[in-house]
């Protein structure tokens, strides 16, 4: 009902509009008004400056129309689920204004922040505008770093982490730790520095772990009720003792030519294990073994004829050792069909099985990230452009879909590397780039890849062109382009990635990834 009558409302004041702007001359004959809305703001950005965690922040924007025809307001969208929008008029008559209110939650933010809200309207000279909400986050207790993690671990090591807690408030401060809710590999002791203000914890990581990732809360109690309770994450790594990368061999049916796949043999553990050989069932496949590091480290090459396909799909290639507790580790042999094609052939295509070396990378917020290597999750990686007309259309799609990852609580995350040149034909400055993210309402991590680094070590060519990464860092499949029902394909590779790699594979509803206003 109550949206019936909006609508009414719009269409009244429109009515009434048309009515003084259509006008009759001398001669009775109906001349046309070409007036037009225009749509004035006194500035676009509200800085809150420095305020505390779990504050709710409230700011009225006021939009003026000071054209001469009604201001429709068709969208209002912030690009964080953080900000809420106020109550606000759906059309501005000409030399009125409006109030657009909106409602921050900083439960989640810790420093700098910057939301973006966009505003869509009819008025032709700026159809949308974005507006910002700034500000800088402080907790009432900094620990500093916010995580403890000490990466690889082998199954006997020990080491330590020193973390600084600092009391931002007046208060003396008093901190416990829980010993008996301790993770099983981890402990913690604290030292206080300054009395009621400075602290510091001494995180130790220590065996038993598991094989995989260790990762538990150390929670600590305080006597601040605005922050009763820190929960410190703990991160130890330790991998199979025997460890193959790729765990299998990923194939294209494109695959016309030739090519050479490597697989990696890592001795984790503290006792030299030698790899004897490398056979296969297939005759076809050459494969020799190349010793890297003596009993640490190996590497198979295996070559690949032109137009090959498995015997069946039990085909694959099984590494001899001399350890007896992992004689042999078996790496299967999988072909994806894909359509021949224009698209099939381009070098991207190549990167399916491989696993590309890790790169530490900041977006474009300054947020660390890292692409490639093993994680807890999969990874979709988007390269595209933003003066590609194919990549601005799939960008709804992936917005929608890293929705649906948070949503479902999928072990998976969209990154986003822009491809924009700083030069050359089709030149943009990084204001532009990030511009064009914030218009399309995006809020997937974002890595500028200024130097065209990532591209060529990813052999992008042509955008979008996407990659599915699996929690093991071996690239499952490639997209290039984002034609037909791309999005469903998309989203069952990322399944099937998780659920070979023994992660949640739950379905994802790729209904509502279409393009959207």
């Amino acid at each position: 009902m109550a949206r019936t009558w909006k609508l009414f409302t719009v269409a009244l004041v429109l009515a009434l509009w048309a009515s003084c702007v259509s006008a009759s001359d001398e001669t009775g004959q109906t001349t046309t008004n070409t007036a037009l809305p225009k749509l004035a703001i006194d500035s676009l950005v509200h800085d809150f400056g420095a305020v505390w965690v779990n504050d709710t922040l409230d700011h009225a924007f006021m939009i003026r129309n000071e054209g001469q025809a009604p201001l429709e307001i068709v969208k209002v969208k912030p690009a964080c689920g953080c900000t809420a929008t106020g109550k606000h008029p759906e059309v501005i008559a000409p030399g009125d204004s409006g109030e657009f209110p909106f409602k921050l939650n900083t439960r989640k933010m810790h420093g700098k922040f910057s939301k973006t809200i966009s505003i869509v309207t009819n008025d032709p000279d700026q159809p949308k505008i974005v507006l910002r909400l700034m500000g800088d986050v402080r907790h009432y207790i900094e620990v500093e770093p916010r995580v403890a993690n000490f990466s690889r671990v082998q199954e006997d090591s020990v080491a330590t982490k020193t973390l600084n807690i600092t009391n931002n408030t007046e208060r003396p401060l008093e901190l416990t730790i829980d010993k008996k809710l301790m993770p099983k590999c981890f402990d913690g002791e604290l030292t206080e520095l300054v009395p009621g203000k400075a602290f510091d914890l001494t995180i130790t990581a220590h065996p038993p772990y598991v094989t995989g990732i260790n990762r538990f809360p150390l929670k600590i109690t305080t006597n601040l009720k605005e922050q009763p309770e820190l929960a410190i994450t703990c991160m130890a790594t330790l991998p199979e003792r025997l460890q193959v990368k790729p765990d299998k061999l990923a194939l294209s049916s494109a695959t016309k030519n030739a090519s050479t796949r490597k697989l990696w043999v890592t001795n984790n553990g503290g006792t030299p294990v030698v790899v004897t050989e490398a056979v296969s069932d297939d005759e076809r496949l050459g494969i020799e073994v190349k010793e890297v590091e003596a009993g640490k480290r190996y590497q198979i090459v295996v070559t690949i004829p032109a137009d090959y396909s498995p015997k069946s799909d039990k085909t694959a290639i099984v590494i001899k050792t001399d350890d007896s507790k992992t004689p042999e580790v078996v790496v299967p042999i999988n072909q994806r069909q894909v359509n021949v094609g224009r698209r099939a052939e381009r070098p991207a295509m190549k990167m399916e099985g491989t696993t590309p070396e890790p790169v530490s990378a900041k977006t474009h917020d300054g947020q660390d990230v890292l692409l490639g290597g093993s994680a807890e999750e999969a990874t979709v990686a988007v390269f595209y452009a933003s003066w590609c007309g194919f990549s601005r259309k799939a960008m709804p799609g992936m917005q929608a879909l890293h929705e649906e990852f948070i949503k479902e609580g999928i072990n998976a995350r969209v990154v986003l590397i822009n491809c924009d040149d700083r030069g050359g034909r089709r030149p943009r400055t990084v204001e532009q780039s990030i511009e064009h993210y914030e218009l399309a309402n995006l809020d997937m991590p974002l890595i500028l890849d200024n130097d065209g680094s990532l591209r060529k070590a990813w052999m992008v060519t042509s955008y979008p062109t996407t990659f599915v990464v699996g929690p093991s860092g071996v690239v499952e499949a490639v997209h290039v382009g984002a034609g037909g029902d791309f999005q469903r394909k998309l989203a069952e590779d990322v399944q099937a990635s998780l659920k070979s790699a023994g992660k949640s594979g739950e379905s994802v509803d790729v209904t509502a990834t279409g393009d959207k206003d």
